[in-house]
């Protein structure tokens, strides 16, 4: 849920309020020789996220040493 300020819901399980709800249409079917590629590219696309966000994690934390341990 994504709320405004006053915490009404912009957006509520995917739609927005005040507007009917549509359907959604069906997932386009994956031949099954390309399934494992699809599945390969989603799950490459996903960990380069989760990758930048550690890298950004690391670039503003402060350096620590050994030192700062004992």
């Amino acid at each position: 849920i994504h709320l405004q300020e006053n915490g009404t819901g912009w957006f509520l399980n995917g739609h927005v309020s005040g507007r009917p709800r549509k359907p959604l249409p069906p997932c386009p079917k994956i031949p099954p020789h390309l399934r494992n590629r699809v599945f390969a590219t989603f799950l490459f696309a996903e960990f380069l996220k989760e990758l930048a966000a550690i890298a950004q994690e690391h670039s503003i934390l402060p350096e620590r040493t050994a030192e700062d341990f004992l």
